[in-house]
C-alpha cells in the first residue's frame, strides 16, 4: 500500500497506534520515531499529528495537573480508524 492511501496514511497510522497504546504525551509520542525516514524532521511528525487532530481522530489537551504539556488521546473515530488500519494491515501481510 502506498504511503497516504487506505483508511489512513502510513505515517498517521503509526501515530494512531502510538497514541492508542497509552494516551501518549508529546515527547514520549515522538521518541523513537526517527527510525522512519519520513520522520527525519520533527516538523513532519507534528504536521501528521495536526492532520489527525483536524480529522477528529485525536484530541489534544494542553495541560495536565497544572503543567503545560500536550497530551494526545484517541477519539471514538480514531479508535475505529485504528481498528480498520489493523484489519487492512493483516490483509496486506497475507498477500
Amino acid at each position: 500500500m502506498e504511503k497516504g492511501r487506505g483508511p489512513i496514511g502510513f505515517a498517521q497510522g503509526i501515530l494512531l497506534a502510538r497514541i492508542g497504546s497509552a494516551g501518549r504525551t508529546g515527547p514520549e509520542l515522538f521518541e523513537g520515531l526517527s527510525q522512519f525516514d519520513f520522520f527525519d524532521q520533527s516538523a513532519a511528525a507534528y504536521q501528521a499529528i495536526k492532520r489527525l487532530v483536524d480529522r477528529g481522530l485525536v484530541t489534544r489537551s494542553l495541560s495536565k495537573n497544572g503543567v503545560r504539556i500536550s497530551t494526545y488521546r484517541l477519539t471514538k473515530a480514531g479508535q475505529t480508524a485504528l481498528s480498520t488500519a489493523r484489519i487492512w494491515a493483516k490483509e496486506i501481510l497475507r498477500e
